[in-house]
């Protein structure tokens, strides 16, 4: 189950159970049946709801739909299904919402359905109308609560992008405008993701949560971020 807010109540996405909508103090309300309903993602005018379904389970393929609240009519997204497709965020300086197109990471290539490399699209909720982009989309993805935490410039962000294969963790500046990353810091020896940071820039500090512990880092000396970066040291916070 999957829930995403609007001012005035919730928009609940069952696997199995159909879409819902629960207005505060009051009992959820089924506003569609027709299907399985994952990842809803609600625009901000609190019109319409991008959501990824399926018609009978999540064994196959599935689409996108574009859901419209005030008149309770259901619109599919024009993209070829495949068997990881769903929408990933309202990204506010586009004024769309990014969708996900892939394949399941394990599934036999002949067997799979999807682009070879995951694709990503922005999508006009009121329109449909969609459009290929690229850059870099990991922070995107990260699972948690915490929004990512802003650097102080319009549409810019600090993130980190783990890697488990070079057990390192690269963190900078993310800017949702045009999905660009820039390293300002590479830490060996850990990896962890956007939700398990801080960066304190008064400070020059970078803290993270590891295995229980908290830990700090120094950030370089210079604001901007760099590509070139030198070895770190972690050390922990008594």
């Amino acid at each position: 189950m999957r829930l995403s807010a609007i001012p005035d109540s919730l928009i609940i996405a069952h696997d199995y159970e159909g879409l819902w909508r629960q207005v505060a103090g009051r009992k959820p309300v089924k506003i569609s049946d027709q299907g399985a309903y994952s990842n809803p993602i609600v625009t901000p005018d609190s019109k319409w709801v991008v959501v990824a379904k399926t018609d009978n389970h999540w064994d196959g393929p599935n689409f996108v739909v574009r859901f419209n609240l005030q008149t309770g009519r259901e619109f599919r997204v024009n993209l070829p299904v495949a068997e990881d497709f769903a929408p990933l965020a309202y990204v506010a300086p586009q004024g769309r919402v990014l969708l996900r197109r892939a394949r399941n990471e394990g599934t036999p290539a002949a067997k799979s359905v999807g682009p070879e490399k995951p694709e990503y699209y922005l999508l006009d909720a009121a329109t449909g109308r969609t459009e290929l982009v690229t850059g870099e989309f990991e922070p995107l993805q990260q699972d948690g609560e915490r929004p990512l935490q802003p650097t102080g410039k319009p549409n810019e962000f600090w993130a980190a992008i783990p890697n488990a294969g070079t057990n390192q963790t690269r963190v900078g500046r993310y800017n949702v405008k045009d999905f660009s990353f820039q390293t300002s810091l590479l830490v060996p020896h850990i990896t962890f993701d956007s939700t398990s940071c801080w960066v304190d820039g008064a400070n020059g500090k970078l803290f993270i949560v590891f295995e229980g512990q908290l830990v700090s880092i120094p950030l370089p000396r210079n604001e901007e971020p760099t590509k070139k970066t030198g070895s770190v040291q972690p050390q922990r916070e008594d």
